[in-house]
């Protein structure tokens, strides 16, 4: 699998959805959004912690419109 799929920076992640980078350290520090980590001075963000978060969000969405 390619490096770029297995891993994007914070602001690619904030560029994706369209919300600004205080936005996102808040909220995944929170743990709102998918965490963060530090390779060497670089910031970025798993896939697999994107797509786990996106699955959380549906779950939470369809959960919301069966009440």
């Amino acid at each position: 699998m390619p490096h770029d799929n297995l891993v994007m920076t914070v602001a690619e992640f904030c560029d994706k959805y369209r919300i600004d980078r205080a936005s996102y350290y808040r909220n995944a520090n929170l743990k709102r959004l998918p965490p963060y980590f530090k390779v060497g001075g670089a910031t970025r963000i798993l896939a697999s912690d994107e797509q786990e978060w996106l699955a959380q969000q549906r779950q939470s969405h369809l959960s919301q419109e069966a009440v």
